[in-house]
C-alpha cells in the first residue's frame, strides 16, 4: 500500500470586519496544511507564482509568515519574515493575517474547505 499524505485546505479572504463578522468576504487564495507538516503553505492569487509559509511563532501564541523555506539534513528553517498572523479574539472563525505589503487585512478560515 502506498503511503499517502493528506492535506487540508483553508480559504483566505479579504473583507470588511464589523464586530464579530466578516462581511462581503472575497476569496483571494488558500492555505494548505499537510498532516506530516507543522506549517501552512500560503498561495495568494493576486501574487501568483509566489509561495509563502506560515509557521507558529516560538512562543506559540502567533504565527509568522515567511517568504523562504530552506530544507537541509538538519530540518526545515524559514527565512525572510513578511508578516504575522493571530487569532482575533472577537472573530473565532478566522486567523487574521497581517502582511507588510500590501497593507491589507486578510483572513484565513480556521475551518477546512469542502
Amino acid at each position: 500500500m502506498e503511503n499517502m499524505t493528506t492535506r487540508v485546505k483553508h480559504e483566505i479572504y479579504v473583507g470588511l470586519l464589523t464586530g464579530k463578522e466578516l462581511r462581503e468576504p472575497f476569496s483571494i487564495g488558500y492555505a494548505l496544511k499537510y498532516d506530516n507538516s507543522d506549517h501552512y503553505i500560503i498561495k495568494l492569487w493576486p501574487l501568483s507564482g509566489v509561495t509563502y509559509y506560515m509557521a507558529k511563532s516560538r512562543d506559540g501564541s502567533k504565527y509568522t509568515l515567511f517568504a523562504k523555506k530552506v530544507e537541509s539534513e538538519f530540518g526545515v528553517k524559514f527565512q525572510e519574515p513578511i508578516g504575522f498572523a493571530m487569532m482575533n479574539p472577537e472573530v473565532k472563525e478566522y486567523i487574521e493575517i497581517f502582511l507588510r505589503f500590501p497593507r491589507q487585512r486578510v483572513f484565513m478560515s480556521v475551518f477546512p474547505s469542502k
